[in-house]
């Protein structure tokens, strides 16, 4: 395509790892390429023309070389000629104060002023600090058109920003989707999306953003809006995977570890209980009663332990340092990542010492109403499954008390619940038929 360039595909990355949708990258760059062309070192072409006139030649790259080596003051550089303002850079930033923010930035990291990579992180930068409504539309819309033009009339602001200028940014926004949006998804990409959202927590409100992703996108898992209320673990994993234009990778979206891992199952990248690798999906089982209850993201790992970033862990976005093979991990899911890992090949851990039976078979269904303890009537089998077929992993005497989390499967017209039993010290985990069971 004409606009795609040898920087494209850097900020296209780049804007991804920082949290945008792929909407919301398109829309930034559609903006970017009208400004600049997508060149870092475009010096607007009327500051090049007036200053010709004035004498001074210059091109994009000699002027940017003369204010890298100060032979243009950064006074200079904010007024090219007295009383004058022009434009500079990728974002064309022009006023005194933003221009200057990006002249400051190069001083102290050293780089030249037309440094791609310092460019947008002096972009992100703005964005965070002075635009952080701006910020929170290219992180959660899913529309390109909405992300063009709240960055033509909320950003970059230019003096005329009438319909056919949003036509024309909207235009170049969809080449760079068409390029890009359904190229494949990387672990970097996941692993960068889980660090800009470090920090965010329930403190701070910034967590409803993640939440806002998530219910934003269309279909809802079960039909279900997630509530602020609510825990939201496994809403951060596929709001990641939402962000970054994908789902299919890992089975797609759900709220709720439990039914979450059954996706892994189903779409065939559950590994189980391995030595994980960076991008994989880390499971939790607090109670090791088979139920799955905490999700996060494998950040990196080294040796035996493994540094992990997760939604709602103390009620943020954080890092967590855990032994890879810890009794309470459940076992990891490997997206459908494009790039395949250095090591693909899984490599199993020995099963620890068993301090629990988990039946083989899953439940089907939910419905909180169900949780609760029940009280076993009768001596009665607890099952690998959901009839009188699967085999009985233990007889539970009468007056036994299971926990249910509101997980069962369907046999004819009657509920065989999916709880947790604790027999002669052993902790069961199946199926039992609701009609001997009352709750309490």
């Amino acid at each position: 395509m004409a606009i795609i360039n040898q920087y494209s595909k850097k900020v296209w990355d780049k804007l991804i790892a920082a949290g945008m949708t792929r909407a919301g990258a398109a829309g930034m760059m559609g903006n970017i390429y009208a400004e600049s062309g997508m060149i870092p070192n475009r010096v607007e072409i009327l500051c090049l023309k007036r200053l010709k006139e004035a004498g001074k030649v210059y091109t994009d790259a000699t002027y940017t070389a003369f204010v890298d080596d100060g032979t243009i003051s950064r006074e200079e550089f904010l007024h090219p000629l007295p009383g004058r303002v022009y434009g500079y850079g990728l974002c064309q930033w022009t006023s005194p104060g933003r221009k200057g923010g990006l002249y400051d930035l190069a001083k102290r990291k050293h780089t030249s002023i037309g440094d791609l990579a310092m460019q947008i992180e002096y972009l992100l930068t703005e964005l965070k600090s002075s635009y952080p409504n701006v910020l929170s539309v290219l992180t959660t819309t899913s529309d390109v058109r909405t992300a063009s033009d709240t960055v033509l009339k909320r950003f970059e602001m230019p003096a005329d920003t009438g319909s056919a200028v949003q036509s024309t940014r909207y235009k170049y926004a969809m080449e760079y989707y068409t390029e890009y949006a359904t190229t494949g998804v990387t672990a970097d990409t996941i692993i960068g999306i889980f660090r800009s959202w470090i920090g965010y927590s329930e403190a701070n409100g910034k967590y409803k953003q993640i939440i806002d992703i998530y219910n934003n996108h269309k279909p809802l898992a079960r039909g279900y809006k997630v509530q602020y209320s609510d825990a939201w673990c496994d809403t951060t994993v596929s709001a990641a995977f939402i962000t970054a234009g994908n789902t299919s990778i890992i089975g797609g979206t759900e709220c709720g570890v439990y039914d979450h891992v059954l996706l892994f199952r189903q779409a065939g990248i559950w590994l189980g209980r391995v030595k994980p690798i960076p991008g994989d999906i880390i499971v939790f089982d607090w109670q090791r009663d088979g139920v799955q209850d905490h999700i996060g993201i494998v950040e990196r790992i080294e040796g035996s332990v493994v540094t992990t970033i997760e939604g709602n862990y103390k009620d943020a976005v954080g890092r967590r340092t855990i032994a890879y093979n810890d009794a309470q991990i459940a076992g990891y899911a490997r997206p459908k990542y494009a790039a395949a890992p250095a090591d693909p090949e899984p490599t199993p851990e020995p099963a620890p010492e068993p301090v629990s039976v988990v039946a083989s078979q899953y439940a089907e269904k939910y419905d909180p109403k169900l949780a609760g303890k029940y009280t076993v009537t009768t001596d009665l089998y607890l099952r690998d499954g959901k009839n009188t077929s699967y085999k009985a992993l233990v007889t539970m005497p009468k007056g036994a008390v299971v926990q249910n989390y509101g997980y069962y499967s369907n046999n004819l017209l009657v509920k065989w619940l999916y709880v947790v039993v604790t027999v002669k010290g052993v902790k069961y985990t199946g199926f039992c038929s609701s009609r001997y069971l009352k709750k309490q």
